[in-house]
């Protein structure tokens, strides 16, 4: 009985193993209940488990598995080297290949953050994006080569083929093919050869509930009269070359991928006739009005570059109005003045009131008539018999003599101004007695 039992047990045995393994005259093995025809040189028919630490090979190169705590690698040498890194995806060949310690990265696409070793929080994607990014946290770049030297800046954003930034740059955005951002806390928007950059909204952020310090020292006139403004070209393959000098990418000789001017044409940024100011005139014209303003972006490092906030010139423009709308209306005012004491300032031909008659024993300056004049105008004065010098002195609007007449007459007199070689503007003629200005008026010529 015992016999017979152990003969049944081990034919049982056998045809288990024969229906789970199968290899066919030609080579083919399959592997699973119903995988007894197997199709391919290793035909599954069921879940596969390895574990941890182990992999998927291709001619003894991993491909396919996981290790530490929550990681994912695809592809040859893809987290290669990881030791107590957690929570990484890296899929491709050479992705995050020497990432040890960093964490919650994800790398897409062949040498994508290849050789990141501690940085976490990065996210890659594209051939090559992030290679050579050896540290840094909470980077983003898109695009193959994107990001790629910015090796140990934090919370960065590449988009677009080689979108770069120089090592150790911050908070800094580069969009578009070659866009390079050279400074920190700084966002660019294509390279030197673009034209123009376009957009449907104007808006910034300006609201009263968020502003302090509110002050209202804002420079004028002053300032914009020692602005220059300018036509000119900007040499744009110069100026890609200074933003990138002392990197990788400064070469740029058709050697390898590091050749953001290869194939690039210039011509046209470079020939564009642009108008404005020059960065830094403008910035020796606010230090010279004691005038505190982010116009004027200055570099920050070496391959930083001058930039001017043109939006940013309203405030001083609308300051300068102003002030000559005040100065407008003093001269208004000033003008009123002048033609109301002008009206019956003609006495001649009439008989003399007692007012006249009382400043009799008097030096008197009339105003001007007509006022303001055009070719000419008559001044009225009276000299007194007791005088014994007198004159009229003409002045310019800044104080400088023009001329003067020598008054011998006493009694009533009159002087008749032509004013043909006369520019448009305020003058002030003053009566002189005994080298003692007795009164002075102004008068304004006009055209």
């Amino acid at each position: 009985m015992k016999k017979t039992i152990l003969i049944l047990n081990f034919a049982l045995v056998s045809f288990v193993a024969v229906a789970q393994v199968k290899v066919n005259s030609t080579g083919l093995v399959g592997i699973g209940l119903g995988a007894a025809n197997p199709a391919y040189k290793l035909d599954v028919n069921g879940d596969v488990n390895i574990s941890a630490g182990n992999a998927y090979r291709f001619g003894g190169g991993k491909i396919l598995w996981t290790a530490g705590t929550n990681n994912l690698f695809v592809g040859l040498t893809a987290g290669n080297a990881i030791s107590s890194g957690a929570h990484n995806t890296f899929v491709g060949v050479n992705s995050g290949a020497y990432t040890s310690t960093g964490a919650y990265n994800t790398f897409l696409g062949c040498g994508a953050g290849n050789l990141n070793t501690n940085g976490s929080n990065n996210t890659y994607v594209g051939f090559g994006a992030g290679n050579y990014a050896s540290g840094g946290n909470y980077n983003t770049g898109v695009g193959n080569f994107a990001g790629e030297e910015g090796s140990t800046g934090n919370s960065n954003t590449f988009i677009g083929y080689l979108a770069e930034t120089p090592e150790g740059v911050n908070n800094a955005t580069a969009i578009g093919a070659r866009a390079f951002a050279n400074a920190s806390n700084k966002v660019r928007i294509g390279d030197a050869s673009v034209t123009a950059v376009e957009g449907p909204v104007a808006y910034t952020v300006s609201d009263g509930r968020f502003k302090f310090n509110v002050k209202e020292e804002v420079a004028g006139l002053d300032f914009i009269n020692k602005l220059r403004p300018v036509n000119y070209q900007m040499d744009t393959r110069k100026f890609n070359v200074h933003v990138r000098k002392g990197t990788p990418l400064e070469k740029g000789d058709g050697s390898s991928h590091k050749t953001d001017n290869t194939g690039v044409d210039f011509t046209a940024s470079t020939s564009l006739v642009h108008s404005g100011f020059i960065a830094q005139e403008v910035e020796q014209a606010a230090k010279d009005c004691g005038y505190q303003t982010d116009i004027v972006y200055t570099p920050t490092n070496k391959n930083d570059n001058y930039g001017l906030a043109y939006g940013a010139f309203v405030v001083p423009l609308v300051k300068a109005v102003q002030e000559l709308s005040a100065k407008v209306n003093q001269l208004e005012k000033e003008l009123k003045n002048t033609k109301d004491n002008a009206t019956g300032a003609d006495i001649e031909g009439k008989a003399p009131s007692i007012h006249a008659l009382e400043l009799a024993n008097n030096t008197v300056l009339f105003q001007n008539f007509p006022n303001p004049f055009g070719d000419g105008t008559t001044i009225k004065y009276f000299i007194p018999d007791n005088v014994e010098n007198a004159r009229v002195v003409f002045f310019d609007e800044f104080g400088n003599k023009l001329n003067e007449y020598q008054v011998s007459d006493k009694g009533m007199g009159q002087l008749n101004i032509s004013s043909t070689n006369l520019s448009t503007g305020t003058y002030s003629y003053s009566l002189i007695v005994n080298d003692k200005v007795m009164d002075t008026k102004r008068m304004m010529r006009v055209k």
